[in-house]
């Protein structure tokens, strides 16, 4: 394809496309489509298609007389219309371009000269007619688009009814439906189809005036909003509030987009009105939103019309004013004098209204830094800066002939507003604008959010200082910054030093010394700013761009894209760059491939980047210290105390010597700036005032180190004009321009005189600054700026020797090394006195039963990876009092349960339905397996899904957990905040676990009886033998009345536990059933739910090492639970539980094994073997079956303590379980899997996107959706046709998904959007889950914006399907669920 500047519609048009890509039978559209009609059609279908088409115009645009009595066509008229507007699209579909080149010519065609052509009164009366016809008409449109004679016809007649039309549209006629996708703008939609290609747009733009119809449209729309002819807009006018000026912006955007339009806009003669009309829309936006300081009192309510203001200026009109750069390109060097002259005059006219002359002095204007009003909003300024630094970079020509300023102070003019936004971001910074509310605060993050918004203003704004102090005497420059910041009274004034500064109107010092540090970094970043004069190269501007965003934090391959400007993000060596200054992390499960910045490169840092945004300078600023602090590490230096706070200096340095921007650093050289200097450096050295800051010391030192570098290259350059240079660096409070020498002389002690404090110059300052403690880390610096100081004179240099010394840089360096290990020596040596008193403590406070404390970290790191394996009496601990829980067996005082979720889950029949529809070429033998493995895999007890408990591995206790729920429903009653308010449901009994926050449902109590399996039945056994021996030999003693209190106790524990029970069997039923009421025997759910779950465990071991000791600990909970309340099937005879197993509705084997063990208990393991083997003999897939059974027996009878069954040894199994040597099928148990998908996403597009719809049957499907589960392709956002148990009318999805698969668990990819979404519908919740697929960097694209080849990634579809498999949806929903999505409409 043909690359424009912001795309091309590809519609047929020979400039969308290369030729060189044709085929050989596809050569464009070189010859005439209607030579290819059918032949017995030729000589009527051009007369019947106008016949056609003049009826269809004479039903919607009726003639002049008509339309004045009825505007609006009728019911039937426009009925009438949309027939023939489909029947005329069936024919251009069926017949070809042959057909289509006939009714554009149909529609072109005019009865007269005199009379318009059909499209002509269509177009005129678009918004007239009903939405059915426009709908149908703007469809007819799309499809003869292909046809560049049409295209062209509706380019033009859209353009000789542009202002007419949108004058409509902007009063507010909208046909019937203002939720369009056009928004309202009925054919004026098609604009982005016709005007954004390069030669149709270009030919527009010279013979049918587009650019003056835009231009022209844009100031009629805005013309009711202006509040005075000559400005500012009215932001509480309709046409701003609801933006009915976008679609003209957008417009003129689509068409400066050609290099040649924006050029002929800049220097055609014959544009000049078009070029006058562009300039006055800058001029009548240009300061609008200015707001003043609150004093008083505070606002009530924050006022959202500075949202409008942003929106027509940074990203609506500037854009555009951007996009005339590649114009000003294409012109010579007096055309482009022409069109900044053009922008000079109209900024110089706004300039002359706005600013108030003073009566004295040398300012500009009259301003109040702490009463007047600010605004952000300059496109005058910014558009005079994008032509100028254009003009001046790419033709060469000087910044004072651009300006055409001879010596005026219109530089200074020029500068005044970009500088009072910089002081408005300062005040802000401080807190003084904290009565207007949080819309400025809010503003000062849109002005410097994102790269484009630096691109489009601050960029511009910090250019426009840079020309003043180019053009301008430096002392003006500083004393405008100086009033502006409210710092004049600061500094000293007519030679009269002052000690402590202070200024009226400033609350304290902490906000006065926050001013005098920006204000000093933006003196420096307008001295020493490369980026903005275009000083740099563009491989330079990419390195710096990319290193600092990944100073922010470790980016993927488009965030990094995104940090840097577009035009450097598309440069041919951003990858080579990219990976100069950063490695490469792996992609790890759902986190993409991410670069790092390299440890070298982190000397590039600069925490004064003005790209930064305050929180990215924050962000950035402690990840180098993060950094530092691991480089002095691995050197072998500094431990926790001795952690680096003082920032670097800022980078980089002036612009190069043969640059036009090289004389900048001359800002540096000003009595002003020097004093402020002095000031700074007096209060910290000797604390006169405030706290001063580390930040604002290094950038005073950085400034001197500054100044005296660019001393020595302006020597050796060029002389300087600035007078007493010598004097602002040796004696800053002397602004006189007396000699250095006897300045000196006046102020420094001689060599051998003992210092004296006062009187106090810089030099003496940094020396003294050299040799503090309180700034340590910075002595070096100033040390090395005493020295490049001293350089500047032999007087200053005697000094510096007399005081440091000829090493005095060196031995000050050494001293703070030598104060620094002192420190490190001192820190390790407290810390190890408090490890021993640590050590101490424990020992002397362990029981004699209790381990031994660890003695390293690197022994308790052990201990703790031990005891996530294994059950210990003091795994548990309750969540909610913190107290220890005795392992399995809780005191009969204090019962305890886990806390557990139990919800229905069909997993086991969809895994049973997915194992039975094996591919073809299976063997017979796997096709008879996996057949028994469904009809294993049946529910329970006949409904399609059963119940599947899972725990979070946190106990509580059972009053505890009464009291916490109790205290949830009143806070709900009383509309209170509480854990999970959005998402569960407390009819239902759930709740947030007060210590992970899953969502949970009921309690699993666990039993006084410590007894577990056989081990524990035959260790009980075995102690009370041991104690009845031994009350044997002992003498007879009265019984005490404790064992009556006991047992009481314990009574009062079962009664408790029995209670607990019978809710958790409550919960299963409620859950089983989808109702919050209850059940007369709900004993039976709490076996089926056993049976349930240990399968579920059973299918999910079948890939892994099968449950942990944890897992099978809960598993045992609930079969104690079971074993409890067990009601049913009577097991007391084998022929019984046989006759039930033969009938027609009886549940499956292991359904029935799981039915009598709960039934038996670990009381007779005999018994329940015996019952085991005839349940085995029935079983159709033996093996599945002998899994499932040997999990269950180790959950009952093992001991917990052991390890964890092999499920995989059948061998093991059938012995333990007694059933003999066995040989089952030596194969693969199918493990569960999602849906399998191809590997490349452009495959499964293609197969979804032609598929039908499974639910309605519309082919092809809506936008598709495919469910991950079975397959099935379903219309997302599509209303379901049946009816189902969900509130309103749910989409086709979550109809799916509540009556199919999961059971009320959906998970479906947006095939259009590349996008999983995870939906629970008896919810209406859901959540986005991220994609399976990835392109080249491991990096996910939503949305299908980028555009790049995506691949399967395996990682992530396995964590997809562990998600499904451990029914986890419903905890990852309650964790990122947003209630702002209609997810029914899924």
């Amino acid at each position: 394809m043909v690359t424009t500047g912001g795309g091309c519609c590809d519609c047929g048009d020979p400039a969308a496309w290369n030729s060189k890509g044709f085929c050989k039978r596809h050569k464009g559209p070189t010859d005439d489509p209607s030579l290819y009609l059918p032949p017995r059609l030729k000589p009527t279908i051009a007369a019947a298609l106008t016949e056609v088409v003049v009826r269809l115009a004479h039903l919607l645009a009726p003639t002049q007389e008509a339309a004045a009595a009825a505007p609006v066509p009728s019911a039937e008229d426009a009925a009438a219309a949309a027939m023939i507007t489909e029947r005329i699209r069936g024919l251009c579909k069926d017949l070809g371009d042959g057909v289509t080149r006939a009714v554009s010519r149909a529609f072109c065609e005019s009865d007269s000269d005199t009379s318009p052509s059909p499209l002509s009164a269509l177009v005129r009366a678009d918004l007239h007619y009903p939405q059915a016809a426009r709908t149908a008409l703007h469809a007819l449109y799309f499809l003869l688009l292909s046809d560049q004679v049409f295209k062209e016809a509706l380019a033009r007649r859209m353009i000789e009814h542009y202002s007419v039309v949108y004058a409509e549209y902007a009063a507010g006629l909208r046909g019937e439906d203002e939720e369009q996708e056009d928004d309202g703008c009925g054919v004026l939609s098609f604009s982005v189809q016709l005007f954004t290609v390069r030669g149709l747009t270009h030919c527009l733009v010279d013979s049918a005036a587009l650019l003056e119809t835009l231009t022209g449209s844009a100031l009629a729309c805005l013309a009711p909003a202006v509040r005075m002819p000559d400005g500012p807009l009215d932001l509480a006018h309709d046409v701003i509030k609801r933006r009915h000026y976008w679609r003209v912006f957008h417009d003129l955007r689509y068409v400066l987009q050609q290099a040649d339009c924006a050029a002929a806009l800049l220097f055609d003669e014959a544009r000049a009105g078009a070029r006058a009309a562009f300039l006055r829309l800058a001029s009548i936006i240009q300061g609008i939103d200015a707001a003043p300081r609150e004093l008083v009192t505070h606002v009530p309510f924050a006022s959202s019309t500075w949202t409008y203001a942003f929106q027509i200026v940074t990203f609506d009109f500037m854009p555009a004013a951007a996009l005339l750069l590649p114009g000003l390109h294409a012109g010579t060097q007096a055309q482009a004098l022409a069109a900044c002259g053009a922008a000079v005059s109209a900024l110089r006219s706004w300039l002359d209204r706005v600013l108030v002359p003073p009566q004295v002095g040398d300012d500009v204007c009259v301003f109040d830094p702490l009463r007047d009003p600010f605004t952000f909003h300059l496109p005058l300024h910014r558009t005079l800066a994008i032509l100028v630094r254009g003009a001046h970079t790419h033709q060469g020509l000087g910044i004072t002939d651009l300006l055409g300023c001879g010596g005026d102070d219109f530089p200074l003019r020029l500068a005044e507003h970009p500088l009072r936004i910089l002081v408005l971001l300062s005040q802000i910074r401080c807190g003084m604008w904290a009565r207007n509310g949080e819309g400025v605060q809010q503003q000062a993050h849109f002005y410097r959010a994102s790269i484009n918004s630096y691109e489009l203003c601050l960029s511009s704004d910090l250019f426009c200082l840079q020309v003043a102090a180019l053009l301008c005497p430096a002392s003006r420059v500083v004393s405008s910054f100086l009033r502006c910041f409210a710092l004049s009274a600061c500094i000293a004034v007519h030679g009269q030093k002052r000690a402590s500064p202070s200024a009226p109107g400033l609350e304290d010092s902490e906000r006065r010394l926050r001013l005098v540090e920006d204000c000093l970094w933006w003196l420096l970043a307008a001295a020493c700013e490369r980026d903005t004069c275009d000083c740099m190269t563009d491989v330079l501007r990419l390195r710096r761009c990319i290193v600092h965003a990944l100073c922010v934090a470790d980016l993927t391959y488009s965030q990094a894209a995104k940090a840097a400007p577009n035009a450097l993000a598309k440069h041919p060596k951003y990858d080579e760059v990219l990976h100069e200054v950063s490695n490469v992390i792996p992609a790890t499960g759902m986190e993409p491939e991410k670069y790092q910045l390299k440890p070298e490169c982190w000397a590039e840092y600069d925490p004064y980047y003005t790209r930064y945004h305050p929180a990215d300078a924050a962000r950035s600023e402690e990840r180098y210290f993060q950094q530092a602090d691991a480089r002095r590490r691995a050197a072998g230096g500094g431990g926790v105390g001795q952690r680096q706070r003082t920032p670097p200096a800022p980078r980089p340095g002036p612009a190069p010597a043969g640059s036009p921007f090289a004389a900048l650093p001359r800002l540096l050289h000003t009595h002003l700036l020097h004093s402020l200097a002095w000031v700074v450096l007096y209060n910290a050295a000797r604390g006169a005032v405030g706290e001063v800051s580390e930040r604002l010391v290094v950038l005073v030192i950085h400034y001197l180190t500054l100044a005296a570098e660019t001393h020595e290259l302006r020597d050796r350059s060029e002389k300087t004009d600035t007078p007493g240079l010598h004097v602002g660096l040796a004696g800053l409070h002397f602004p006189s321009g007396s000699d250095l020498a006897a300045n000196t002389r006046a102020e420094l002690s001689p060599p051998g005189v003992d210092f004296t404090p006062e009187p106090a110059s810089v030099l003496s300052l940094l020396v003294e600054l050299s040799c503090s403690t309180r700034f340590a880390e910075q002595a070096v610096a100033a040390a090395a700026a005493a020295l490049a100081i001293g350089r500047l004179d032999p007087v200053c240099k005697a000094y510096v020797d007399a005081r440091l010394g000829a090493s005095g840089a060196q031995r000050t360096a050494e001293g703070r090394t030598r104060r620094l290990a002192d420190s490190r020596r001192k820190q390790q040596e407290i810390m190890r006195k408090f490890a021993a008193q640590q050590r101490e403590f424990a020992r002397l406070h362990a029981s004699g039963e209790d381990a031994a404390a660890p003695a390293t970290a690197a022994e308790a790191a052990a201990a703790s990876d031990t005891a996530e394996y294994t059950v210990t009496d003091t795994d548990y601990v309750c969540v909610m009092c913190r107290e220890h829980v005795m392992g399995p067996a809780t005191s009969p005082q204090k019962p305890v349960g886990f806390i557990a979720y139990a919800q229905r889950t069909s997993l086991l029949a969809v895994a049973g339905a997915v194992a039975a529809g094996a591919p073809p070429e299976t063997p017979a033998e796997d096709n008879e397996a996996a057949a028994a493995e469904r009809e294993l895999l049946r529910p329970v007890d006949g409904p399609a899904a059963g119940i599947f408990v899972t725990c979070c591995s946190h106990a509580i206790h059972v009053d505890c957990y009464a009291s916490y729920f109790d205290s949830l429903v009143t806070r709900q009653a009383n509309r209170e905040e509480f854990e999970g308010r959005l998402f569960v449901d407390l009819r239902y009994g759930e709740f947030c676990c007060p210590a992970c926050r899953r969502i949970a449902n009921c309690i699993l109590p666990l039993t006084t009886d410590d007894g577990n399996g056989d081990a524990g039945v035959a260790e009980k056994e075995k102690g009370r033998q041991t104690q009845q021996r031994e009350q044997e030999h002992q003498p007879q003693q009265p019984q005490p009345q404790q064992p009556q209190l006991e047992q009481r106790g314990a009574e009062t524990e079962r009664l408790r536990f029995a209670r607990a029970a019978s809710a958790a069997a409550q919960r299963f039923y409620a859950v089983q059933h989808r109702t919050p009421g209850r059940a007369l025997a709900p004993a039976p759910y709490v076996a089926s739910a056993l049976a349930t779950t240990v399968a579920v465990h059973e299918l999910r071991s079948r890939d892994s090492s099968g449950p942990d000791a944890r897992v099978c600990a809960q598993l045992h909970s609930l079969f104690r639970l079971a074993c409890a309340g067990a009601s049913g099937y009577s097991v007391d005879r084998k022929n019984e539980l046989l006759s039930l197993l033969s009938t027609a509705r009886s549940p499956c084997a292991f359904s029935a094994l799981a039915q009598a063990a709960c039934q038996i208990g670990y009381a007779d393991p005999a018994r329940l073997r015996a019952i085991a083997a005839s349940c085995f003999a029935r079983a159709r897939c033996q093996r599945v079956f002998l899994r499932r059974a040997a999990l269950l027996w180790h959950i009952a009878f093992a001991s917990l303590a052991g390890p964890p069954p092999n499920l995989d040894d059948c061998a093991a199994a059938a012995s333990r379980l007694g059933l003999g040597c066995l040989s089952p099928a030596d194969r693969t148990l199918p493990a569960f899997a999602l849906v399998p998908l191809p590997e490349q996403y452009i495959t499964l597009f293609q197969q979804c996107t032609d598929a039908p719809c499974a639910c309605c049957g519309v082919a092809p499907a809506r936008d598709p959706a495919l469910c991950l589960v079975c397959g099935a392709v379903l219309c997302a956002r599509a209303r379901a046709a049946a009816a189902v148990e969900l509130p309103g009318l749910p989409g086709e999805c979550s109809a799916h998904a509540a009556s199919r698969c999961l059971c009320g668990v959906g998970v479906f990819l947006l095939v259009r959007h590349a996008e999983v979404i995870i939906l629970l519908p008896y919810r209406g919740s859901g959540c986005r889950w991220g994609s399976m697929y990835v392109d080249e960097h491991k990096e996910p694209d939503l949305g299908l914006k980028r555009g790049r080849p995506l691949f399967l990634d395996e990682g992530r579809y396995e964590q997809l399907r562990a998600l499904v498999l451990a029914h986890d949806a419903e905890n990852l929903c309650s964790q990122h669920h947003s209630p702002f999505v209609r997810w029914l409409d899924f």
